[in-house]
């Protein structure tokens, strides 16, 4: 597996780890009776944006034809 490839399933995974621990840090904040902070950089949006990012760079490395 190239380099590339193999980046995408390790974005992924800490995209999930991070997601876990900001929906963990809501769950606190809810059961102590406060109002949960915004995280400053949502794990959601971010990983998606990784993930589409490593997905476009994959393909264009993979197009191109080795002589």
């Amino acid at each position: 597996m190239c380099i590339v490839c193999s980046t995408i399933p390790a974005a992924m995974a800490l995209g999930v780890s991070a997601q876990a621990k900001q929906n963990q840090a809501k769950k606190e904040a809810a059961v102590r009776g406060e109002v949960a902070k915004k995280p400053a950089i949502p794990a959601g949006p971010t990983t998606t944006v990784v993930l589409a990012l490593l997905l476009i760079a994959a393909a264009l490395v993979h197009s191109k034809t080795s002589v």
